[in-house]
């Protein structure tokens, strides 16, 4: 029996409490559920920071085709080194875990995969000896000497855009052919079929004869976001520019300098599942990342960016490498990134001509179906099958 014939058991690492109000919570939930829904064993191992004991089938509003399994960590609050320990913990207690399913696996005449996501993958290392293991990575931000010890040792590297293939390959001199482009997706039943309500804005005291131009994610600063916010003094009265997600602290900040600017609504996260009917009620679409930033610049593939282009609602985007991608002059209006006056001027081209915006948005749907979650998994899995030896 050979290791491409043997029944797969592939388990899938990633040192995050699940589920979260996060972007990678809802990526890691709806790859997985891609994945189980092909007949793969998944088994998803996560941290247990503490237990709300909530299904990630009714938070996500997913079909949970695969299993969920919580590794211990220490988190003690208001300790030296809390982050430290709770990782170090981590990271030692899935060994524990991984080896024990090695000799589960190897009992059983399986053959185990793991698929590991962020750091963890460092303390993984002596384990590519004998476990074929796959690394998705979104950038690199430190540890890059062990990082290049890690890439060259795993079977394959998922990716989520070009730009950060083209840096592995150029910089880490890692082949071609051992990296997937698997970018963010998006389901398009829950955004497609989002019926465009108006009177979605008076909950939040917004006239619905306002044209609404949203930006839809977190606020930091590498988003862009202020950017967006400094288009209130450019735009006319009858558009209100609203910012939907953010942290707490993030929202809290937020409000504290734009809440009292007249046409800026700052309306906080809302739950994952209701975010199909805000994006389907705008008028116009903002995704203002930052180029003085690398990872906005070259190698972000946000989730935002797909559920935008599922809605059918017209986009805005900067022009950036990281958006241009995926988007293109027949898909969206581009702006200068950073710059708000060349946002505002995009922003009042599209809501002066219908016309031109039924024809981005129908444009961005076409783009789109080719980014769908089970086409997702299908690519994950078959880039696992292929490089398996």
């Amino acid at each position: 029996m050979t290791e491409k014939t043997r029944k797969i058991k592939l388990v899938y690492i990633a040192n995050v409490r699940m589920p979260n109000e996060r972007a990678h919570g809802i990526q890691i939930a709806n790859t997985c559920e891609g994945v189980g829904k092909r007949g793969i064993d998944l088994t998803l191992v996560t941290s247990k920071f503490y237990d709300k004991r909530l299904l990630l089938s009714e938070h996500y509003d997913i079909t949970q085709t695969f299993k969920h399994t919580k590794i211990f960590v220490f988190d003690i609050p208001w300790i030296p080194f809390r982050y430290f320990l709770r990782n170090f913990s981590f990271f030692f207690f899935v060994n524990v875990y991984l080896l024990t399913a090695y000799i589960k696996s190897f009992v059983a005449r399986e053959k185990l995969v793991v698929y590991v996501r962020g750091e963890v993958i460092l303390s993984l290392i002596p384990f590519t000896w004998f476990i074929p293991i796959f690394f998705e990575t979104h950038q690199i931000r430190n540890y890059e000497s062990l990082y290049r010890i890690a890439l060259s040792r795993v079977r394959g590297i998922i990716v989520v855009t070009q730009g950060l293939k083209t840096k592995f390959v150029k910089e880490y001199k890692i082949s071609q052919n051992k990296i997937l482009v698997a970018r963010d997706s998006v389901n398009l039943e829950k955004f497609k079929s989002s019926a465009r309500n108006r009177e979605l804005w008076i909950q939040h005291g917004i006239p619905k004869d306002k044209k609404i131009v949203l930006y839809s994610g977190s606020l930091a600063i590498e988003k862009g976001v202020h950017t967006l916010a400094g288009t209130a003094m450019f735009v006319p009265n009858d558009v209100q520019i609203v910012f939907l997600g953010g942290t707490e602290s993030q929202v809290s900040a937020f409000k504290d300098k734009y809440g009292n600017v007249k046409n800026i609504s700052i309306l906080g996260r809302v739950n994952y599942i209701e975010v199909p009917k805000y994006i389907a009620a705008a008028d116009v679409l903002v995704l203002p990342d930052l180029a003085e930033f690398t990872y906005s610049n070259l190698y972000t593939s946000p989730m935002k960016l797909f559920e935008y282009m599922a809605s059918g609602r017209p986009i805005l985007a900067s022009r950036v490498p990281s958006l241009l991608e995926v988007l293109n002059e027949n898909s969206a209006v581009f702006f200068e990134s950073g710059n708000s006056e060349s946002l505002a001027k995009g922003i009042n081209s599209i809501i002066n001509d219908d016309i031109q915006s039924n024809e981005l948005g129908m444009r961005a749907q076409e783009i789109v179906s080719e980014f769908t979650w089970e086409k997702r998994a299908e690519a994950i899995i078959s880039h696992i099958q292929n490089h398996l030896a």
